[in-house]
């Protein structure tokens, strides 16, 4: 806490228990600062305030996660494009063929023992293109019926691609599932955008109003005084013989609205000091036992907003407006997905192999003679083709397309909705800067008029020529004066923090400068 601020915390106290001495009110009552529990003042201007909110808002912090949530969803989307390695090893044994000759004699069956290895990388490439890139090992021996043994071994490499030309060529389902995924990022990034300026504006508005309701709880003190004062002069002329009982009444009863007044500005102040609160702090229960003072003062800083200027930046800055431009760039790429599923699935394929082989009569088969036999190139396939098919209706590929079509006229419309509301709340922005700038000049000129008149109504009773109705009547007036200009700088502060808000530009105004992806 600073030192001035310290002061005017230890007067304002000060006030109130002379004050509450001379009334009857209790301590606790009189004075917010006296709680139970509350030991901390906290004096806190209103960059601190924004500054923690940023930190620790609650509705910033749940929605910084939805861009997080999207880059990690759009990464896993490229993830389709991953090659895809795969190896596999088999044995086998087998024993078939036992048969009888003609004359009784019993040829043992054959056996056969086998061996093989395969691996690979298959996938699909983003053009579309599907490709798989395999080669298989593989040994075989057994005995064979009259009793030769034969060993044999083989490889085989192959490549197989398949390149579609019409249908899922220019986009298919998984690059159209990355496009969506950007844009979905852009959407939830403008979403926090959105969260931020939301956030932001409620936490200064919420301090503005702070604000004044600690200057309403002073208007309030000022108004118990002039009652107290006013009741203390009326006792001295009551022993004095010059003022009946009846105006002593008067007196005591505007000194008890005046009580009552200044307990329900002081709950209202613990109100506002809670809504504020929320809005800087995860944890209100670290928050529970803190005075939070502000240490800004309300001023009324002349602006002239520009009606075009701000109209042109709600229309390029809106958060709201941006996001549904976004939609309209997602469903353009869900349209040009569509149209491409009209064509039919025509695809061109191909492949290509090489073999090596070795087979011993008796003996093992050598695999060094496998690997010269593939690397010669001696025994090579190949094969390519094309294929085409088409649904005779294509119903869904159609239908899909035309409802898309529905959409996206239905986006231009809620584009539409949403710029005209956008339009229409900055006019009328500007046009309550406008009008609440009057009004803080206007209430304070009443101000200023109210405590004249009290004041001369003051001597004119000192004088006997007016009652104490009439003194009564003109403290009211002033405390209402002081009222109203209070509320009309508090509705002047909030209304240009609105116009930032609505034209998207609270961020920069207020100087914040948002997290890299």
């Amino acid at each position: 806490m600073n030192n001035n601020s310290s002061l005017i915390m230890r007067l304002k106290i000060f006030t109130l228990a002379l004050l509450a001495a001379q009334s009857g009110i209790p301590a606790l009552q009189a004075q917010n600062t006296l709680r139970p529990g509350s030991q901390e003042v906290r004096m806190l201007s209103m960059q601190d305030c924004i500054k923690m909110a940023l930190e620790h808002n609650l509705d910033i912090e749940i929605q910084r996660y939805n861009p997080k949530i999207s880059s990690f969803l759009l990464n896993a989307a490229y993830g389709v494009w991953d090659p895809v390695l795969t190896a596999s090893g088999a044995h086998s044994y087998a024993v078939a063929g036992e048969s009888v000759t003609a004359q009784n004699i019993v040829i043992p069956p054959n056996t056969t023992d086998a061996n093989s290895f395969t691996t690979g990388v298959s996938g699909v490439a983003p053009d579309g293109l599907t490709y798989n890139f395999s080669s298989t090992l593989g040994q075989r021996y057994g005995l064979l019926q009259g009793g030769d043994f034969r060993s044999a071994s083989g490889s085989y490499g192959a490549t197989t691609l398949s390149q579609p030309l019409l249908k899922n060529f220019w986009v298919d389902s998984n690059r159209l599932n990355i496009a969506v995924n950007k844009t979905q990022l852009r959407i939830n990034e403008l979403g926090l955008r959105q969260q931020i300026i939301t956030s932001v504006t409620t936490v200064k508005q919420a301090y503005y109003d702070l604000v004044a309701d600690e200057m309403n709880v002073d208007v309030n003190i000022e108004a118990m005084r002039l009652a107290q004062q006013l009741l203390d002069n009326n006792k001295a002329q009551l022993q004095a013989g010059v003022m009946s009982p009846l105006d002593l009444k008067q007196a005591q009863s505007q000194l008890a609205t005046s009580k009552a007044n200044l307990l329900a500005a002081q709950a209202a102040e613990l109100t506002q000091e809670n809504v504020l609160k929320a809005l800087l702090s995860d944890s209100f229960a670290a928050w529970a036992n803190v005075i939070v003072h502000p240490s800004d003062h309300l001023l009324a800083v002349p602006i002239v907003p520009d009606l075009q200027e701000s109209w042109r930046d709600g229309v390029a800055k809106r958060p709201d407006l941006l996001q549904v431009k976004v939609n309209l760039e997602k469903i353009g790429l869900q349209l040009k997905y569509d149209k491409n599923q009209l064509f039919p699935d025509l695809e061109l394929t191909g492949g290509y192999s090489l073999n090596g082989y070795s087979s011993i009569p008796s003996g093992n088969g050598q695999f060094s003679e496998v690997f010269n036999n593939w690397g010669d190139g001696n025994h090579p396939s190949y094969n390519y083709g094309a294929s085409i098919s088409f649904p005779l209706s294509n119903t869904a590929a159609r239908n899909t397309r035309k409802a898309d079509k529905m959409t996206r006229e239905q986006l231009l419309l809620t584009f539409k909705k949403t710029r005209d509301a956008a339009l229409i709340a900055i006019q009328n922005d500007v046009r309550n800067i406008e009008s609440n700038l009057e009004q803080v000049q206007a209430t304070r000129d009443a101000e200023d008029y109210a405590q004249q008149a009290l004041a001369a109504e003051q001597q004119k009773l000192a004088a006997g020529t007016s009652t104490i109705f009439n003194v009564i009547q003109l403290q009211s007036n002033l405390t209402t004066a002081r009222f109203a200009a209070i509320q009309a700088l508090d509705n002047y502060n909030k209304s240009v923090d609105q116009l930032s808000s609505d034209t998207g530009t609270s961020i920069e105004k207020n100087h914040i400068t948002l997290e890299a992806r």
